[in-house]
């Protein structure tokens, strides 16, 4: 019998902390399953038919999870058989690859709405497939944690044409890295740069960006000039940078045509304002406010399973 027929109804699974387990079950036959976390599994190397069991695999798979995997090196996500050659995954809402050192995909990403990345640098040095048979379904929303990876050398972003959201967490200087990091991504509408101590400037080719959040990137003190070029820009939300929060003060008139701008500052900053500048406005018709916001509301917390 197959592990579908002992299994039908099951809809989430975690396999961990099996050192000697050298291969993963099917589990992608099971129908019902839309949660899978897989990890510290020290014996597996590589992720693929074995865990698919068929060509049809994971028919409503909602989050994968692949977690401290420290020798794991590949993760196929086509399977033999795919006449048509589009990823096996298609159908995942969201998969997060944590802590896994060694691993890169191959031969593209796997189709998903929201890749999460994280202390996993060399999956974004994967040799990847042909961009066009990848872009069209490809992520849209991806989320990059604790890279070292420069990203003139990132394979994988070049071959996601189609995000719309990118958030960068604990990352060095992006402008210095990859003054054109943007280029080829028309569809990004949303930027997010979090925690990043060492940047002190974005680049200055910013695409057609709606949204832009600068958070705790404290070495920040200006916005490139091309900002009054982003006339699609509704959103601006800087917290945690005080010499950016100054900048963006005595540079309305660079920043008028932004609908709606937002400064949270930390409460050291805060305590030195005076109670009638908690709601300032400007000239031009938009508002800068400065509000206290606890640095726990900020930074997401992420459940370290699902």
């Amino acid at each position: 019998m197959r592990i579908n027929d002992y299994l039908p109804g099951l809809t989430k699974i975690e396999i961990s902390d099996l050192p000697s387990c050298n291969n993963l079950p099917p589990l992608g036959q099971l129908p019902n399953l839309t949660h899978l976390y897989i990890g510290r599994m020290d014996s597996i190397k590589k992720i693929g038919e074995d865990l698919y069991g068929g060509t049809r695999t994971f028919p409503r798979l909602l989050e994968l999870v692949i977690d401290e995997m420290k020798f794991l090196e590949e993760w196929n996500t086509a399977v033999s058989g795919d006449k048509d050659g589009l990823n096996m995954l298609h159908q995942i809402g969201s998969v997060k690859i944590r802590h896994c050192p060694r691993l890169r995909f191959k031969p593209r990403p796997p189709q998903c709405s929201r890749l999460e990345i994280e202390c996993s640098d060399e999956v974004m040095l994967s040799s990847l497939g042909n961009r066009c048979q990848v872009g069209a379904a490809a992520s849209n929303d991806l989320f990059m944690d604790c890279c070292a990876v420069p990203l003139h050398l990132w394979s994988m972003l070049r071959q996601l044409p189609c995000l719309e959201w990118l958030t960068f967490m604990d990352y060095g200087d992006l402008a210095c890295s990859s003054p054109d990091f943007l280029r080829g991504h028309t569809s990004l509408k949303s930027l997010t740069v979090r925690h990043c101590q060492s940047i002190a400037s974005l680049p200055e080719r910013l695409g057609d960006l709606t949204s832009l959040e600068l958070i705790d990137c404290k070495r920040m003190k200006t916005l490139p000039d091309t900002i009054q070029k982003l006339r699609c820009l509704d959103s601006l939300v800087i917290s945690e940078c005080p010499e950016l929060v100054q900048w963006c003060k005595s540079k309305e008139m660079k920043l008028a045509h932004i609908k709606e701008i937002v400064c949270v500052l930390t409460p050291i900053v805060l305590c030195s304002l005076n109670a009638s500048t908690t709601l300032l406005q400007i000239g031009m018709g938009y508002i800068l406010s400065y509000v206290f916001y606890a640095r726990c509301l900020i930074s997401l917390q992420r459940d370290r399973r699902f």
